[in-house]
């Protein structure tokens, strides 16, 4: 047997799936609405239309703005989230290839936010604490267009079984040293359209 055939053909084989999975989000991505122009190696951008009446307390008004950024040779693909009303902040999940999620969903807040840059010890929402993230920059935020998501932000992952047992908004606060709080409260329709595309994508992902 040939030695350098199958390090060939696992090669081979990795390039064929990678595109495969490719056409799978393009073909899943293509069917909604408001889609901008996507090829293998960028994000493409959904608006996806409230679903809670304009008099609800919870709802946002506007389209929510989520994008998938999946690249041919890369091991994740991301899932990124925000209101139009507020870009500051926002939920992100890193996805697998195989679909299963990477530790948990990402509440990102930009450290802009606020007027002096954030240090703060501890977050939590009303029934239980979160795991701080610390600073993060993010390289690809207008990778998708205008407007961006945040290109350096603090935040705290939640998990996704707090994110999908909530029928509410999610209100989260982060506290300093010094007692002060920096409320966040997650929409629900955020979080809707955010957790319904990216079950698409995971559900494209595990037809693989």
């Amino acid at each position: 047997m040939n030695p350098f055939s199958a390090p060939v053909y696992n090669r081979s084989m990795a390039r064929l799936q990678a595109l495969a999975l490719t056409h799978a989000l393009v073909g899943l991505i293509a069917c909604a609405p408001s889609i901008l122009p996507v090829t293998p190696s960028t994000a493409t951008r959904i608006d996806v239309l409230p679903r809670t009446k304009p008099g609800d307390s919870t709802s946002v008004l506007e389209p929510i703005t989520v994008e998938v950024r999946y690249y041919a040779h890369s091991p994740t693909v991301t899932i990124v989230g925000w209101a139009p009303t507020e870009v500051a902040y926002g939920l992100r999940a890193w996805l697998r290839r195989d679909g299963s999620l990477i530790r948990n969903h990402r509440l990102y807040v930009s450290t802009y936010y606020t007027p002096a840059r954030p240090v703060f010890t501890r977050a939590e929402t009303p029934s239980r604490p979160l795991e701080l993230t610390g600073i993060a920059r993010d390289v690809t935020a207008c990778v998708g267009g205008r407007p961006c998501s945040p290109p350096e932000t603090f935040g705290a992952f939640i998990p996704d079984a707090v994110l999908r047992s909530n029928r509410d908004s999610l209100a989260v606060t982060f506290y300093d040293r010094a007692g002060r709080r920096l409320l966040i409260t997650l929409h629900r329709d955020l979080i809707e359209a955010y957790l319904g595309r990216l079950d698409s994508v995971v559900a494209v992902m595990r037809t693989k």
